[in-house]
């Protein structure tokens, strides 16, 4: 088709010219106001959360991740009704925030930020992402009680020491409105912070507190959703006070939790993947106690998790990767899960800080330039060997969503000194700890060694052997290249007993008799 013809200028007066020579109109005036600044429309908003996790696993770890950085302690998960709700305390003197938890862009973890920050996220999006991600939103309360007095500003009025002071704000789709701002309602109230009287009082402060212009939107959501305001923040509340009001740990005097609502998935599936993930090794150092409650009324308790712990004589190696960080390498057999099973995974994990990458086979994953080759290590000689990668000074470049590593100079040198330190731990452990006078390094697998992994895993009941397994100290490889052994990092602390030892010193070579005169 042609190409239409140019439109000519219309006049607006006998001489002439053009609208565009004289004033803007004023729809074209009214066009540039709107733009001269940044205004975020809601549905966009919302579907920029969404979009900002690429799975829901990594939405289910962004949770994880806040309770971690919160240093806490102890941590549930339950369901309610429709409901997921993950609490935990929070380490003092930081007091648990849902304005900063709500609001867009904050961050604590940048530059450092203290006891609580470089850790895991920095953008500031990271709990509202994985609400939008799993759900249609997520209600947030915060829970303290107050040793001096604390003004609130937005209401005028000064808290008196010995109070409950809680915080409800609400992250929901349905707010969302097209042409519009966001919408995330935050409101303070205060009670009664000793037991008795806690949930009247609570309730009496909740519907003083719907007056106030905040409220609005958020009883909305909470009447549509069957959420109870009061009885959620009196059940938090009992969390972190004892029954005269005052924190059960003075160290953490406050509490957090995120109660999701709406979820794609079912509540008690949803439920059923945090546990599990609780269960796994996300952490090198999983510091809480986890009460994953998946189903009502069942309630599983994980204690504390440390990864050195579940490894059988482990050792470590740092890596100096510049810029005065350093990575640590810790290997160590793991024992079976099952006693009974012919093999069991050699898994490289790779945290930074929390678990980034899992391997089922290290040797697959870390043989870079043939180093595990060229030291003729078969594969079925290296099952229940786990290599971790620990990054706990996020000194690895990763990607913006924080979910992948980039494989750069740093990574790959790592990855390379991993491979030969497993590799150098695996033959002194084989040949010189486990292996029998006079077996050859050939040997299948280490007999001893298959023996003593299966005594583990069934229990200092079936063997007395097993305490002797677990030692409370690392260990170090000692020695020229070709002469490895391994002794503890610290003379101070025992470990694993006679089979932790430098080789014998060769026997002095024997005096020439000289002949007699």
């Amino acid at each position: 088709a042609a190409p239409p013809a140019p439109r000519a200028p219309e006049d607006d007066d006998e001489s002439g010219e053009s609208e565009s020579d004289d004033e803007p109109s004023p729809e074209v005036e009214e066009t540039l106001r709107d733009r001269a600044g940044v205004v975020m429309d809601a549905k966009g908003f919302w579907n920029s959360l969404r979009n900002s996790h690429s799975s829901d696993d990594a939405a289910v770890m962004e949770l994880l991740d806040n309770v971690e950085d919160e240093r806490a302690r102890r941590c549930e998960v339950e369901v309610r009704d429709d409901l997921v709700a993950i609490r935990n305390d929070v380490l003092g003197p930081r007091f648990a925030s849902v304005s900063d938890a709500l609001m867009i862009m904050t961050s604590e973890k940048r530059d450092g930020g203290g006891a609580h920050g470089g850790l895991i996220g920095q953008n500031g999006v990271g709990l509202k992402a994985a609400a939008a991600k799993l759900g249609a939103g997520a209600f947030a309360i915060s829970a303290r009680a107050t040793r001096r007095p604390v003004d609130l500003p937005d209401r005028g009025e000064r808290v008196p020491a010995g109070r409950l002071i809680l915080t409800v704000g609400v992250l929901a789709e349905e707010l969302q409105e097209q042409g519009q701002s966001p919408i995330v309602p935050v409101v303070t109230f205060h009670a009664s912070a000793a037991s008795a009287g806690r949930l009247a009082s609570t309730r009496a402060a909740w519907e003083a507190a719907k007056t106030q212009p905040a409220a609005a939107p958020l009883v909305a959501v909470a009447e549509r959703r069957g959420f109870d305001v009061p009885a959620a923040c009196v059940s938090l509340a009992s969390f972190v006070l004892n029954a005269a009001g005052a924190p059960r740990d003075e160290s953490r005097p406050s509490a957090f939790e995120v109660a999701l609502f709406g979820t794609r998935e079912a509540p008690d599936a949803l439920a059923d993947r945090l546990g599990h993930l609780l269960e796994s090794p996300v952490y090198p150092h999983r510091r809480f106690e986890a009460v994953a409650l998946r189903a009502r009324g069942a309630a599983t308790v994980l204690e504390p998790f440390d990864l050195v712990g579940t490894l059988v004589e482990p050792a470590r190696k740092e890596v100096d990767v510049g810029g005065g960080n350093t990575v640590t390498v810790v290997v160590g057999f793991a024992a079976m899960n099952d006693p009974d099973a012919e093999h069991w995974p050699s898994r490289l994990l790779v945290y930074s800080p929390r678990l980034i990458e899992q391997h089922e086979d290290w040797r697959v994953a870390l043989d870079l330039q043939n180093v595990l080759n060229k030291k003729s290590l078969r594969r079925e000689c290296t099952y229940g060997l786990t290599v971790a990668i620990v990054d706990e000074s996020d000194a690895f470049a990763k990607t913006h969503t924080k979910q992948a590593i980039v494989d750069g100079d740093a990574y790959r040198a790592v990855k390379l000194a991993a491979a030969k330190f497993a590799a150098q731990y695996y033959d002194v452990v084989h040949r010189t700890t486990w292996n029998k006078p006079g077996k050859g390094r050939d040997k299948e697998v280490g007999v001893d060694l298959v023996r003593a992994l299966r005594c583990a895993a069934r229990g200092p009941q079936a063997d007395s052997r097993r305490e002797t397994l677990h030692g409370a100290n690392l260990l170090k490889l000692r020695g020229p290249p070709t002469a490895l052994y391994l002794e503890p990092e610290d003379e101070e602390w025992p470990v694993s007993g006679p089979r932790v030892k430098p080789p014998p010193a060769p026997a002095p070579a024997p005096r020439r008799k000289m002949p007699k005169p």
